[in-house]
C-alpha cells in the first residue's frame, strides 16, 4: 500500500509504503499533524484499551501531567483527560494540524468549560505563525471555535466576539 499526503493543490508526496498495518500505525501514532496531530492522545487511549479517561492534573502557566507518572501531557490529552472535550472536537482545527501547529493552552475558565489553545508554528524563515481556538462548552455542548486573530487576547474578547457574530467562528 502506498500512503501520500497532498502538499498543495495537486502536488503530493509519499509518506510511507508497506502493509496495511504499518499504513494504519503512520496514521493513528501522528504528532506532527499530517493527517490529525492526535498521536499521543491515541497512545495514551492505547494504553488502557479503550475509551477511558485519565487522571490529569493542571499546574502552573496552565502545564498539565498525569497524577499517576507525573508526564507532562499535551494539550490534546489534556483537553480530553482532563477538560473531557469530546475527540471529534479536539480535531476540529484540522486544517491547522495539517500546517503542523503545535496547540498549547493559554488560558482556562474558573470553570473549566472553555479553553483558549493556541496553535503554533515556524515557517522555513524561523517566523511563527498560527491562530487560536476557542474549546467552550455551551449549552451543555463542547465546540471548537476559531478566533480572529485580533479578537483573541482572552477568553473574555473571544466570547464577546462570537456573540457579535451570533456563534459563527473566523
Amino acid at each position: 500500500m502506498l500512503l501520500e499526503v497532498e502538499k498543495s493543490q495537486n502536488n503530493w508526496y509519499e509518506i510511507k509504503r508497506g502493509t496495511a498495518e504499518e499504513i494504519i500505525e503512520i496514521i493513528a501514532n501522528d504528532t506532527k499533524g499530517t493527517f490529525h496531530g492526535l498521536g499521543a492522545l491515541d497512545k495514551s487511549l492505547r494504553k488502557r484499551r479503550g475509551v477511558k479517561r485519565l487522571n490529569v492534573e493542571m499546574q502552573k502557566n496552565f502545564q498539565f501531567v498525569y497524577a499517576k507518572t507525573g508526564k507532562v501531557c499535551t494539550a490534546q490529552e489534556a483537553l480530553f483527560h482532563f477538560f473531557n472535550v469530546p475527540i471529534d472536537v479536539i480535531a476540529e482545527p484540522s486544517d491547522w494540524y495539517v500546517y503542523h501547529r503545535k496547540p498549547r493552552i493559554v488560558e482556562v475558565s474558573e470553570d473549566h468549560t472553555k479553553i483558549l489553545v493556541d496553535f503554533a508554528a515556524m515557517d522555513m524563515y524561523g517566523a511563527t505563525f498560527g491562530g487560536t481556538c476557542l474549546y467552550a462548552m455551551i449549552k451543555g455542548k463542547w465546540d471548537a471555535y476559531k478566533i480572529k486573530p485580533n479578537q483573541s487576547e482572552n477568553i473574555a474578547a473571544c466570547l464577546a466576539w462570537l456573540e457579535k457574530r451570533k456563534g459563527k467562528d473566523w
